[in-house]
């Protein structure tokens, strides 16, 4: 009787533990799971708010506070930036075609790499104290 409670209180357990450990898997652009894909985009916006966003290149951006499709069919993402990245605003409001970014596991990543993204900065973007907004394209 012992044995079953031990054997069933670690089968918990371990059960239990499995998501915790998911969750640190890195996720990877996949061109083929797209949100441009996708039919039920409120389902999977809803389930990736507070993920991962991260770039084709494995840069980890930061963690999505919110995530939106405008009027023009463009994600919109905004992230609470990781700290330590060459970016100065603490909030990153990333504008990107839904072809560029695959969901995946609770997170996003998108198709440019860092450094695509740093250099659109340039382009129409800001990279200054607040909110950095970059509309990639």
């Amino acid at each position: 009787m012992t044995r079953k409670i031990a054997l069933i209180a670690s089968t918990a357990l371990a059960l239990s533990a499995a998501p915790l450990l998911a969750d640190d898997a890195v996720i990877t652009f996949d061109p083929a799971n797209t949100l441009a894909g996708k039919e039920d985009r409120v389902s999977t916006i809803s389930a990736i708010e507070g993920g991962d966003v991260v770039t084709s290149d494995g840069v980890l951006l930061g963690q999505i506070e919110e995530f939106s499709i405008n009027e023009d069919d463009r994600a919109v993402v905004q992230i609470d930036v990781e700290a330590g990245l060459r970016y100065e605003g603490d909030t990153m409001l990333l504008t990107i075609a839904p072809e560029n970014v695959s969901v995946a596991n609770g997170s996003v990543a998108v198709e440019p790499t860092d450094d695509e993204l740093f250099a659109a900065i340039g382009q129409g973007g800001r990279n200054t104290v607040g909110e950095l907004e970059i509309d990639f394209k």
